[in-house]
C-alpha cells in the first residue's frame, strides 16, 4: 500500500551512510542480518516442501524481524508503522519497502484467504489513515533461462 507519504531515496541512503560511517560496529551487523533475513526466507521455500502455510508461517516472522532491522536503521516512519500495527492487530506481516522513510509498505496476507478479515484491514488502513490499498498475488512460473527469444 501506498501511505502517501512522500519519501527521498537519496536521503534515506544518506542518512544509513552516516550512521554506518559514525556507528559501524553497529550498522553493520543490522546490514548482515538484512542479508540473513533474505537468505532464511529463500531457505524457507526450499524446505517447506510447498506448504504455503509453512511458508506463511516463516515468512510472518521475518517480515516483522526485517521491518525492525530497517527502523533500527533510521528508515522507517511513523505511516510505515501503522501499517505494521494495522497488520499485526488484524493478524498479519507487513514491513517497509524500498528505501523506506514514508512511500510504500506491503502486508503479507496468507495463503488462504479470509475476505473478512483482508477487507478490515484494507478498510481501516484506506479509510481510517487514507492509504492506498492495493492487492495481488504471488507465484506462476516466473522468467526462464535459456528458454531463448526466437
Amino acid at each position: 500500500m501506498n501511505t502517501r507519504v512522500p519519501k527521498d531515496t537519496h536521503a534515506q541512503v544518506s542518512k544509513v551512510a552516516s550512521l554506518k560511517k559514525k556507528h559501524p560496529g553497529v550498522v553493520e551487523p543490522l546490514l548482515t542480518s538484512v542479508g540473513g533475513i533474505v537468505d532464511c526466507a529463500l531457505e524457507s521455500f526450499e524446505g517447506s516442501e510447498g506448504d504455503p502455510e509453512i511458508i506463511v508461517g516463516r515468512l510472518s516472522t521475518l517480515i516483522d524481524m526485517n521491518h525492525n532491522v530497517l527502523v533500527a536503521l533510521g528508515v522507517g516512519h511513523a505511516a510505515l508503522d501503522t501499517v505494521v500495527r494495522v497488520a499485526k492487530e488484524n493478524g498479519y506481516s507487513g514491513k517497509l519497502t524500498g528505501a523506506g522513510g514514508g512511500g510504500c509498505a506491503f502486508v503479507l496476507l496468507g495463503s488462504v484467504p479470509n475476505q473478512d478479515s483482508e477487507n478490515k484491514l484494507i478498510k481501516t488502513l484506506s479509510e481510517t489513515h487514507g492509504f492506498d490499498c492495493f492487492t495481488t498475488s504471488v507465484g506462476g512460473e516466473g522468467v526462464r533461462v535459456g528458454g531463448g527469444l526466437g
